[in-house]
């Protein structure tokens, strides 16, 4: 009913999908399958899918994957801290899927930093590729906007700075001994900058953030709460 519902309405479908070995075993025992894809080619065909980690994959998965309307979120800090392995996002972009990011929350991902996010995706695939040329900084930056935009169907609203669109902007601080000199900005971006870089944010044309203060919150009370919380779950 739910598959049903989705196609009629022409809504995404998010879901967990081969984040570990032994989730990738799990597929192909419950679904009687010999490769987990399979299970989303016949199952979900027609429908827009957005599968989060998709670590354990093969070269025929990708391949069916790209068969269907399918999009990846990559996590791959998540996946480290978990254990789960690395992700062959080189060879999904190559098959022409649209591969975006994600944190996978604080819980195991440890923080919300989307330029560590960024780093980490680049440096993984040159490594387990042993390729320096392996996904350039501004594919990587493209991941992290238009390709999340695309994968949530919002490419007409969000993703990039264009007329008609929100006005979805961040403002950063390259003037630090960390970035500068500035050789190649997508490279100071993906590599260098960091989550704190960030002196505004506007959302929607509001802007949330000037000058590195909060306009809307406060962020003692916000860390008053958290740390009550915290020693909650701790007795």
């Amino acid at each position: 009913k739910c598959i049903e519902f989705a196609k009629e309405n022409k809504l995404p479908v998010h879901m967990h999908f081969c984040e570990n070995e032994q989730e990738r075993e799990d597929i192909k025992r419950d679904y009687n399958v010999d490769e987990p894809s399979e299970v989303i080619k016949r199952d979900f065909k027609g429908i827009h899918n957005i599968l989060a980690h998709s670590v354990k994959v093969s070269d025929k998965d990708i391949r069916n994957l790209k068969a269907t309307n399918t999009y990846i979120a990559h996590c791959p800090v998540s996946n480290l801290k978990l254990g789960c392995g690395i992700a062959p996002i080189s060879k999904m972009l190559e098959e022409g899927l649209c591969v975006s990011l994600g944190t996978d929350g604080q819980g195991s991902g440890s923080n919300l930093d989307m330029f560590e996010t960024m780093k980490f995706t680049a440096l993984l695939q040159k490594g387990i590729n042993e390729n320096p040329e392996d996904l350039p900084a501004y594919e990587v930056l493209k991941m992290a906007t238009i390709n999340g935009a695309k994968t949530l169907m919002l490419e007409d609203k969000i993703g990039s700075i264009d007329i008609g669109k929100s006005a979805d902007i961040i403002v950063l601080n390259l003037n630090n001994v960390l970035t500068q000199p500035i050789n190649n900005v997508f490279a100071e971006i993906v590599y260098n900058a960091k989550g704190n870089d960030v002196e505004t944010t506007l959302v929607n044309g509001k802007i949330l953030m000037e000058n590195k203060k909060m306009s809307k919150i406060d962020e003692k009370e916000i860390f008053n709460k958290c740390n009550g919380i915290i020693q909650r779950i701790s007795k």
